[in-house]
């Protein structure tokens, strides 16, 4: 199966190996911890797979049968493009003035990156607005979930709104999470084939380094070629370097543990412990290229060791494959819809943690199933004969 969990994660985590075996010159040599925690990596998840696999299978006669589409799911269409539509106007108006008034005749995209980022470490006033775009896109997959209850048109005008919201988030990364989820759902529901996700994922790596030529991410004076390695070096390997930079240095330290997102740590200072707070952007290192990226072992290792690792993955593996189960047994969207949203974080293991860290993301990929749970409770359906006409 092409979606299948355990293909997934040997794929990028064997890639892993394999760049870093023929370009590792680039980077500082590496700890023989490093090797043995990514080993650690691949064992711990697998054996977490494999167990979850050899389970019995889930009774697909309990799954209900793909029925007439669903009435609120195309009411609810019409509802997002209204209000969706209002509240990105304000939005981007608002944005907007407050770059404009930040930048001034220097409003370039290249400034309006930058301005994020210091926005994200400070007040996040400005990333407070763009809450907005990333629920446009968990919004625009949910709609994807449930694909058979709308005309292809209004497909077509679904994965326009999610690419266009993505890519007003100003980075990369629900960039990903929106071809991702929204591949492997039509690929579930049969509108793609498997040449179809290929050429799908061809045009994210085309899109992804086109934002990164506009942004001018790596060295502005740079030539086209130069910064396209720069920008491949550094998502594609450098985050193993990063990690690997802790392993014997210990400078990112975080305070409290890397596993306990801000969101709780807040909590417990309310309630008398006082926890320091995570810092908002991990620490730049140099090894040598300057990255601040330390792959999904860093929070596991941080705070357990390689036993932390084994555990963690191990967990995340058995996660992986019982969702990836429940899913293809299942006539139900929320299943597809929970299992292609989960390919996120398990394709940015090798980059970066989005397991712990970030509670906010995940509550805004619940947003749309509460609000279809919540309709279904609040409206009654109508009657057939209505559903017909």
């Amino acid at each position: 199966m092409l979606f299948d969990p355990r293909l997934i994660f040997a794929l990028l985590w064997l890639g892993q190996i394999f760049g870093l075996a023929m370009f590792g010159e680039v980077f500082e040599p590496f700890s023989w911890l490093t090797w043995v925690s990514v080993v650690c990596t691949i064992v711990g998840f697998g054996a977490g797979a494999v167990i979850a696999s050899a389970t019995p299978a889930m009774d697909t006669r309990l799954a209900p049968e793909q029925g007439a589409p669903d009435w609120l799911i195309r009411k609810a269409y019409y509802w997002f493009l209204v209000l969706y539509g209002i509240a990105v106007v304000l939005t981007t108006a608002k944005l907007y003035l407050i770059l404009r008034g930040a930048l001034g005749a220097g409003m370039t995209m290249p400034a309006v990156r930058q301005a994020i980022v210091y926005d994200f470490t400070g007040g996040r006033q400005i990333f407070g607005l763009l809450r907005v775009f990333f629920f446009g896109v968990s919004a625009c997959i949910y709609f994807l979930a449930n694909a058979g209850s709308l005309t292809r048109r209004q497909i077509f005008v679904i994965v326009a709104i999610g690419l266009i919201s993505a890519i007003l988030t100003t980075g990369r990364l629900y960039m990903l999470l929106f071809f991702l989820a929204g591949a492997s759902l039509f690929y579930r529901q049969g509108f793609l084939t498997t040449r179809g996700v290929f050429v799908t994922f061809g045009l994210f790596i085309g899109l992804f380094f086109l934002v990164a030529v506009v942004l001018q991410k790596g060295s502005p004076d740079s030539g086209l070629f130069e910064q396209l390695g720069w920008n491949t070096k550094v998502y594609a390997l450098s985050s193993v370097a990063c990690f690997d930079n802790y392993v014997q240095t210990g400078l990112q330290e975080i305070p409290g543990g890397a596993l306990i997102p801000n969101a709780v740590r807040g909590l417990l200072d309310h309630l008398g412990l006082n926890v320091p707070l995570r810092p908002a952007l991990m620490p730049f290192v140099s090894v040598p290229l300057t990255c601040n990226t330390y792959t999904a072992m860093f929070p596991l290792y941080h705070d357990g060791q390689l036993p932390g690792i084994i555990f963690g993955f191990f967990a995340i593996g058995l996660f992986h494959q019982f969702l990836f189960k429940w899913s293809m047994s299942s006539a139900k969207p929320i299943a597809w819809y929970l299992y292609a949203v989960s390919l996120y974080p398990l394709c940015m293991s090798v980059f970066e943690d989005a397991y712990f860290s970030s509670p906010g993301f995940w509550v805004l990929l619940w947003i749309p199933p509460v609000l279809h749970w919540f309709g279904k409770l609040m409206f009654k359906a109508p009657s057939k004969q209505a559903q017909v006409c």
